[in-house]
């Protein structure tokens, strides 16, 4: 899991009301009642529960959250035992494509696989986030350098961009830009027809009749 004062947006040295404050706040704004994406909020609720609940036994303990390292990893790996999350979960979220509840599940696993950079580049990528998703596929190769799948993705992922950068570069024909464009044409003969008008008006007041 990550660090419980940055999952409830305060600082290790903030108060106990301030820290009550913004858990009230996270779970008003995601609670899954008022939330379209109800499994989505489900998840997020269940982690600002887990930062308020580890801060509270912390500041029971007198302890900090570097000396609760070991309480973290023990916790983090029963809560990954009893909900199930696995490399399984988090490919039937990716395939039912709810890529925000899968990045969740995924943060809650250790960063020490190909296989955990594999899912998170194929999540990033289907949020949008390409630098990420690139450079953690990039990783999950140099891991794993033989592997064909991971190959695959990175080609794709390559080729999909480029494909998008070019459908960019050749945008259609539309029927606004041109009326836009001729309006500009327009405007621009106008002030150039204006400058004219001047220019000779002045010319003739300047040079004087015979």
């Amino acid at each position: 899991m990550s660090n419980p004062y940055t999952i409830l947006g305060v600082s290790p040295n903030a108060t106990d009301d301030e820290i009550k404050d913004a858990y009230r706040k996270l779970a008003k704004k995601y609670h899954p009642d008022i939330n379209p994406d109800k499994d989505l909020a489900e998840a997020k609720m269940k982690e600002i529960n887990y930062a308020y609940d580890t801060i509270k036994k912390m500041r029971e303990q007198g302890t900090s959250y570097q000396e609760e390292t070991s309480y973290n990893s023990s916790y983090t790996y029963h809560t990954n035992t009893n909900s199930n999350i696995d490399f399984k979960t988090i490919e039937r979220y990716i395939q039912t494509r709810q890529y925000f509840i899968a990045r969740i599940m995924l943060e809650q696993i250790p960063k020490t696989t190909s296989k955990w950079y594999y899912y998170s580049a194929i999540i990033n990528y289907n949020l949008g986030d390409v630098d990420t998703a690139e450079y953690h596929i990039d990783i999950a190769c140099n891991m794993e350098p033989n592997n064909m799948t991971y190959k695959q993705i990175k080609e794709k992922m390559a080729s999909s961009y480029f494909q998008r950068r070019q459908n960019i570069n050749r945008r259609p024909f539309s029927f606004g830009r041109l009326i836009f464009s001729l309006i500009k044409f327009y405007i621009i003969l106008n002030v150039i027809g204006f400058l004219l008008t001047m220019f000779f008006s002045c010319v003739t007041r300047i040079v004087p009749t015979p």
